[in-house]
This record gives structure tokens, sequence and C-alpha cells, in this order.
């Protein structure tokens, strides 16, 4: 029930679309929050003072898919990036990264089938906290 990679998509209204989807073994994300406690008499915070947040995957490519990725990477060429896990209404997950730059490509072997690993950084926007959108629905 989990709909391929799609990377130079746009997002609308709950919805994916465009961009070139590619077969992976998924998405692994990581906030990268920095929380702090400060305990005052009388009240105390939690705060998050610093976000990056960062993943990878794992993406299966034809030699000239995999050529076009890896000249894209070289040149720090940053691209969107969409995923949406269940298909059935009321159990749809969409996650939408708007600005994605991919860095330090390897070659993974997973039974025999070159897989292209890349490690991610969501890039935040204008707003400043507009890195990934998660849409339920």
């Amino acid at each position: 029930n989990t709909v391929d990679i799609t990377l130079g998509c746009t997002y609308a209204t709950g919805a994916i679309s465009g961009g070139t989807p590619y077969t992976s073994r998924g998405l692994t994300l990581d906030g990268g929050n920095q929380v702090v406690h400060t305990p005052l008499l009388g009240g105390e915070t939690v705060d998050i003072t610093q976000r990056e947040v960062t993943g990878s995957y794992s993406l299966d490519l034809s030699a000239a898919q995999m050529v076009t990725l890896m000249s894209e990477i070289k040149a720090n060429t940053a691209t969107s990036l969409g995923y949406q896990v269940g298909i059935a209404p009321g159990n749809i997950v969409l996650l939408y990264a708007p600005t994605v730059q991919r860095i330090n490509p390897k070659i993974e072997d997973v039974n025999g089938v070159a897989l292209v690993t890349q490690d991610l950084r969501l890039i935040p926007g204008v707003a400043g906290n507009d890195e990934l959108t998660l849409c339920v629905k």
C-alpha cells in the first residue's frame, strides 16, 4: 500500500502530482529537533530551538536514471520529494518536501540488486518551517 518515491513533484490540497516515481526500499526521516528544557520557579518551558530534517532512501534505478541522478547530485541540484503510504481514503499519509538536497550517494547490494542510496537534507523555504508537509487524508 505504499506508492513509489516521487522526485520533482508538486503538492497542492492534499495531493502529490507530476514528477518521476522511483521504486525504492522506503524513506527514513529524522526531525533533527534540539529540545531544551528550562526549569524556572513558577513555570517551566520545553522549547524546540533547532531543527534540521535529514533522511535517506535507496532507489532501484536504470543505468540512464543513475547517470541523471548522479549528475544532479554533483551539480548540487535540489529537487522536491513526495511519498505516499496507504491507498484507501481515511488511511493515506502523504509526505512532501519542496526542497531536498541529495548527498553522499552510495551503491548498495540488496540480494544481488544494485540500489543507489542517498542521504537527504530537507531545506526550509522562506517561511523557515516548511521543509516538510505531512498530510493525513
